[in-house]
């Protein structure tokens, strides 16, 4: 049987390495990943979405919202591997973390 972890806050490095442990330490029984976030950093994501890539046992399960870097980690799965509550948001957009930073380039 699957193994439960709940996304429910906002994705940064700490939510990105306690996920891929997560995934890690069930790569026998998968992984439900129960999904309800605003998004996050995307580079914390791009980790998250390599691990979940490399197991075949990995679902989701959007119980709310899935926006932003949330967003992007499902879509990665594949329509096979989510299913959504028919109130589920998602929101998709340009990461653009760097023109907040630098807005003269």
């Amino acid at each position: 049987m699957k193994k439960q972890y709940l996304l429910y806050n906002v994705i940064y490095s700490g939510t990105a390495g306690d996920f891929i442990n997560a995934l890690e330490a069930n790569k026998e029984s998968g992984t439900n990943v129960r999904v309800n976030s605003p998004g996050g950093d995307p580079y914390s994501t791009y980790g998250m979405i390599a691990k979940a890539g490399e197991m075949d046992n990995v679902s989701y399960q959007v119980d709310g919202q899935a926006n932003s870097c949330a967003f992007y980690l499902v879509a990665n799965a594949g329509m096979d591997n989510v299913e959504c509550l028919d109130v589920s948001t998602f929101i998709a957009h340009r990461a653009a973390s760097w023109m907040e930073k630098y807005p003269d380039m």
